[in-house]
Formats: structure tokens, sequence, C-alpha cells
């Protein structure tokens, strides 16, 4: 049997599968090899295509076709019109930034991919990790960053960047600032290496309260005065936005100014220790440990022997008995005899109740002054004559006479 038989019967006979036809081609190729190489044959084998063969065929032609379908293998067609029905992208639908790729072998502007350039985008939520809590905004591709590309709406976003080398902080150390530890909330990871982070933050062991809004707002007040006593009792640290955190300037015992005492009671007023400070608004505070009636205040305005009281302003106030001195028919003034009671007089207390005040614990106190009222200084010198003539009980408020009455009648 002649081999241009053979290559007809494996060419023309469709029914040959490929297996067989793969066979047969292999055995040609060993014995045209081995034929050739000893140099027997070579003269006598007619291996010229026969007048019915085809003039294009080609033995010992190869072809790589990426995705083989049985049904498109021919010899007899032409590479540059075959088949790229599997290759659905060209330039005009695979548009920048992405790039189309696996060309097709029939047509070169056809391709089989349309996807992102991995070696110009090379980030994505997974090499570029961002992590956020409260109150930061938790976004997986937040540092993401340059150019963006993207296969499909559905697929993960990539980019030509990733913004983690702008985390500036790696330890409480590099904070910079003794007060200050790094912010955990706010951290980011490239390529699996070291963690930064975002921001540090006020070490809560120094500033164990926050609040979240205006600083120079009556709800941040409100709030320092529920942990500090005083809403003017703190000192503030900046967190992230709007996140305050603060701390009491001063012992928590010193609760009290004059502003505060006087709202919570008219009556009231600022006693006790005292201290004087800057608060976190840069304002000169001054505080005190009390706030409460005057202790100038006295339990009762009765006037007992021996009592002293106190006037507004906290003017000593007294009562005191003086006799006239007569020399030869002639008043010569008043000489004192000491501490007397207030009520020792024709005409009643020289002295009576100006204010009341309820203490915290519900004691009921007296704020006293002098009467002014009654029979005061007969003739306008003293009581009665050098020839017959009384005491005077005489009010005081710090040294000055104020009001005084006789001690009897004339």
């Amino acid at each position: 049997m002649q081999v241009d038989f053979v290559l007809k019967i494996a060419y023309k006979d469709k029914n040959i599968n490929r297996e067989i036809k793969m066979k047969i081609y292999t055995c040609i190729a060993f014995i045209v090899t081995f034929l050739v190489a000893t140099n027997t044959f070579a003269a006598s084998l007619d291996i010229s295509p026969t007048q019915n063969m085809p003039n294009s065929f080609q033995l010992a032609e190869a072809v790589f076709l990426p995705d083989y379908v049985e049904k498109d293998f021919n010899f007899e067609k032409n590479p540059q019109t075959g088949n790229c029905d599997a290759y659905r992208f060209d330039y005009s639908n695979c548009l920048a930034p992405r790039v189309p790729s696996g060309a097709c072998p029939y047509d070169a502007t056809k391709f089989k991919y349309c996807g992102c350039d991995s070696a110009k985008f090379k980030y994505n939520a997974e090499n570029c990790r961002y992590q956020a809590e409260t109150p930061y905004f938790s976004n997986a591709n937040r540092l993401l960053a340059g150019e963006f590309c993207q296969t499909s709406e559905s697929s993960q976003l990539m980019a030509s960047e990733c913004n983690c080398k702008y985390f500036r902080y790696t330890t409480d150390a590099s904070c910079g600032d003794a007060e200050k530890i790094i912010d955990e909330r706010s951290a980011c990871q490239e390529n699996d290496g070291q963690i930064r982070y975002e921001n540090c933050k006020c070490n809560p062991q120094l500033y164990p309260y926050s609040f979240k809004g205006q600083l120079r707002s009556q709800a941040f007040l409100d709030e320092v005065a529920k942990y500090c006593g005083n809403e003017n009792n703190f000192l503030t640290c900046q967190n992230y936005g709007e996140e305050i955190a603060f701390k009491c300037a001063v012992d928590t015992k010193y609760k009290y100014d004059s502003y505060s005492c006087k709202t919570e009671n008219p009556a009231y007023e600022v006693s006790g220790d005292r201290i004087n400070f800057y608060n976190g608004h840069g304002n000169d505070i001054t505080l005190y440990t009390e706030c409460n009636c005057p202790s100038t205040y006295s339990s009762n305005c009765n006037g007992a022997y021996g009592s002293q009281f106190y006037a507004q302003g906290g003017k000593s106030l007294e009562c005191r008995r003086k006799s006239p001195q007569c020399q030869m028919g002639f008043f010569q003034g008043l000489t004192d005899k000491g501490l007397a009671n207030c009520y020792d007089n024709i005409h009643g207390s020289v002295i009576r109740v100006a204010e009341t005040c309820i203490k915290r614990d519900g004691t009921k106190v007296y704020r006293c002054e002098c009467s002014g009222q009654g029979n005061w200084d007969f003739s306008g010198s003293f009581c009665g004559t050098c020839v017959q003539n009384s005491d005077h009980i005489v009010c005081m408020e710090n040294g000055t006479e104020v009001a005084s009455s006789c001690l009897h009648q004339i």
C-alpha cells in the first residue's frame, strides 16, 4: 500500500475519530523519518501528491488551538478565518482601566478576557486591610487610593496604591504626648506587615471620662457636674472627632462656686476650704467645700446677756449697757458697762430679725440687725436728767452705735 493512499484515507474519511487519525499520522511520521535516516528507500519512494489530492494539504504544519472543540478541527480552515465566537471582548467593550487579554488565534482584535492589570492594580481589601470601630467609620476599601479598577460590578475593587503608609502611629511612644496612647479603633495592615494606627487617644487612666459633642455646650458641663461635683471642675483632652476626654481638675469635695451656691438658694453663701485654678476652658475658677446659710447667722435674735450677733456683710452686732455721767449737773457722756441683754429696756429688744435661712439639715437660723425703732435717746442726749437718769441699752455694729433705748422709764 502506498503512503499517499494512507494519507488520502486519513484525510478524507471523517468517520475515523481523532485518536485513530493521530495514531496514523504518528506512524507515517515515524516511517518517513526512519527511511530518510537510513537513505535506503528515498529513491524509490513516491510521496508526491496524487492527481486528486488538494493542493492546500500541509502534512508537517502544527497549529495550537486554545479551547479546542472537536467540531472546529478542520485542516481545510484558514487560521485567519477561524471561529472566534468564544472571544467576546474587543477594545469597544473592554474600556480602560480594564485591559483585554487572551487573543483569539484567528483574529487578534478579539479577546477571551477583560480585567484589571494585576501589575498596576496591586491592592485590594485583603492586602490593604482596614479595621475600624466606633466612632470611626468602617469601610473595607477606605485605604485604597490612586487609580481604581473593577472587573465587574460585583467583583473586588482593585487600586494602584494603599494609604496604610499614612497611618503614622505604631506604638504609644510614637504619639509624642505623655498623655496619649495609640487608638486601636482605627488600624491598617499592608501585605500582612506591621499594624499601623490612624490616631492617638487620651490615656483613659489619666482622663477617665468621655463626652461626644461640643466642648462649649451646656450638655458637656452637665456631664462634668455629674462626675466632678461642679461644672467648672474639669480639664480636657481631645480625641477623634467630637469625642472629648476629661478629668476633674481638683478634688470633688470642692463642689461650690458663688454663682452655683446662690442659684441653689439665694440665702446661701460659700464657705469652708477653697481652691483656685484654671479649668479646661481657660477660666479662673474658685471653688469651696461648703454652701449653706452664712455662718454669721444666729440661732436667734433674742439678745440674751453676753450675746453677740452679726449683721449683713459679717459686721459684728452686739448690745451693750451704758450709764450716763454727769458733773455739776451737766451730762458728760456714757460709760460702757459691758454686754447687755438686748431686751433690758422699756421698748423691747433693740435688735430684730432681718432674714431667716433654713440650713441643709433643716435648722432655722437668723440674721439680726439693730432695730432702729422705739424711744431712742430722750432729749437727744441721755435718758432722764442728771438728777434722775437711766442706763442705756445700746445696739452697735462694728463698734458704732446704731440704736439705743432707755433701760427704765424715768
